[in-house]
């Protein structure tokens, strides 16, 4: 794999006497519950390697190669498909609470503590945020679906793998399917609100407020950060002293408003 497009690496099964994250993604094995086995704890305390996957035992045996269409599917899961292989492993860990076995308490501390190929905790709550994205683009590019790219999808699928499809097809013919490319043509279409995430905007700039309309202005955007609910709900369950914190600031500037606007409105003696 070329540099900038993830290491090469192998991940453990999301069962310790199970296939491999590879034999999940080529051969559509089923991802599986872990036992509470003394192993498992391998699982989660390093990298390991596997054993090799159907396929890739294949390329080495005389006996019994691979066949065209296996080798081209292996090709493409790993060069195009990083985000899932990885995202995967790592949803794995969280929902079926391995970190538990290496001593954490949380999936956010064995992150915080672990940092799973140089990942923090923001990472890798977007790493598996992108799995829905990638596996409905699956069988659309053999290109390698980076982050940015994931990233800009992720509210698009709140319309439904279509909509990814539909937005990715659009970019894709159009040139090159970067990130501000595929924002601009998720707008278009009505999928996003707001702003190019990358800085691009199709509306001409307004005039720069002032006063009191800049006070607005201001908690006018920071109000938009509020319509990605799902995000919302992603940072409570990966990040809760973070999302504590917030709401409480929230609360506080409430409370704050609604006294003020409470006083605006009781009638003059």
């Amino acid at each position: 794999m070329t540099a900038g497009k993830g290491p090469r690496f192998k991940i453990a099964s999301t069962h310790a006497a199970g296939p491999s994250v590879v034999d999940e993604l080529v051969g559509r094995v089923p991802v599986q519950r872990p036992e509470p086995t003394p192993a498992d704890g391998e699982v989660v305390g390093t990298i390991v390697q596997p054993a090799a996957a159907p396929v890739v035992a294949k390329f080495g045996n005389a006996d019994e190669p691979p066949t065209l269409e296996e080798c081209e599917q292996h090709i493409r899961t790993i060069t195009t498909q990083w985000l899932l292989g990885v995202g995967l492993a790592l949803r794995a860990i969280r929902d079926h609470e391995l970190f538990k076995t290496a001593g954490y308490d949380s999936f956010t501390s064995y992150v915080r503590h672990r940092q799973p190929l140089g990942m923090k905790p923001p990472q890798v709550t977007r790493v598996i945020q992108s799995i829905p994205v990638v596996e409905a683009l699956e069988n659309r590019t053999d290109r390698e679906i980076n982050e940015g790219q994931a990233r800009v999808l992720v509210p698009v699928l709140e319309h439904g793998a279509q909509a990814v499809q539909e937005v990715w097809d659009a970019a894709a013919n159009s040139g090159h399917p970067s990130a501000r490319a595929l924002a601009e043509i998720a707008r278009k279409k009505g999928y996003l609100k707001g702003e190019d995430p990358n800085g691009g905007s199709d509306d001409p700039p307004p005039p720069p407020p002032s006063g009191t309309s800049a006070v607005l202005v201001r908690y006018q955007r920071a109000l938009s950060a509020f319509d990605d609910l799902r995000g919302l709900r992603n940072l409570a369950k990966e990040e809760p002293d973070a999302a504590r914190h917030i709401a409480a600031k929230l609360r506080e500037a409430l409370n704050e408003l609604e006294t003020d606007l409470t006083e605006d409105d009781a009638p003059a003696e």
